[in-house]
């Protein structure tokens, strides 16, 4: 029997997919934020994100456990952009954990080498 070929998810499928996994998984104290920021936008969007604040290249999830945690969530097709890159290694001198997950295996991954409290229990060290 052939084997089934493995079903590509879109980025936007992933992010619901993990932020559901870590509203349901993550211990009540720690802090969950989901930055929508990236995307299709219109000039003035644009320019009112960059107005506001926005720091091109911020990655898409932000957990705070001790200390902030940013996760940059990609297709299995995707990739970093140099803004991404240069604002993820900004926030690597400030201090920060950063990392890119491709799959919810490595979103569990992270959480647990950063012993970051589940309600699976699972830490890795």
């Amino acid at each position: 029997m052939a084997e089934r070929p493995v079903k590509l998810i879109s980025e936007r499928q992933f992010h619901v997919q993990t932020m559901d996994w870590l509203r349901l998984s993550l211990h009540p104290d720690v802090v969950v934020n989901h930055a929508p920021i990236e995307g299709r936008r219109g000039f003035r969007a644009r320019s009112d994100l960059h107005d506001l604040g926005y720091y091109t290249g911020w990655p898409d999830i932000e957990l705070i456990w001790k200390f902030p945690h940013f996760l940059e969530l990609k297709s299995a097709t995707g990739y970093l952009s140099p803004a991404q890159r240069a604002c993820h290694d900004h926030l690597r001198r400030a201090g920060a954990k950063v990392e890119v997950a491709q799959t919810l295996d490595e979103v569990r991954y992270w959480l647990g080498r950063w012993a970051i409290p589940t309600r699976e229990g699972v830490r890795l060290t």
